[in-house]
């Protein structure tokens, strides 16, 4: 989980904030994401956050993309498997991470 600040992913009056930008997120059926609100465990408390969620259109758009183009850095692939890990979800996700992690290599 990242912790951004709050002005960096919600902007006023309803204009595209830093973190849609970033993600490619905008209104329409041009966006490649579209930020949701959810709740997640945080301390054994609900904490209201953001998160991005690929749309169709834009998964086709990105599968267009050469496998290189496509690839995360190991930086960003590192913070995802200390999160599977941090937050206890299934050794059976944790484990196809480290194997997508191994093809990163």
């Amino acid at each position: 989980m990242y912790e951004v600040q709050y002005r960096l992913v919600v902007a006023p009056n309803g204009q595209r904030s830093r973190m849609d930008k970033i993600e490619g997120a905008r209104r329409g059926p041009l966006s490649n994401y579209k930020r949701l609100k959810i709740l997640v465990r945080k301390d054994r408390k609900d904490v209201e956050a953001r998160t991005y969620v690929g749309t169709v259109l834009g998964r086709k758009r990105f599968l267009r993309h050469t496998p290189e183009d496509r690839r995360v850095s190991e930086n960003y692939f590192s913070y995802l498997l200390a999160g599977a890990r941090r937050f206890e979800l299934p050794q059976s996700f944790v484990t196809y991470l480290e194997r997508q992690a191994g093809a990163l290599q």
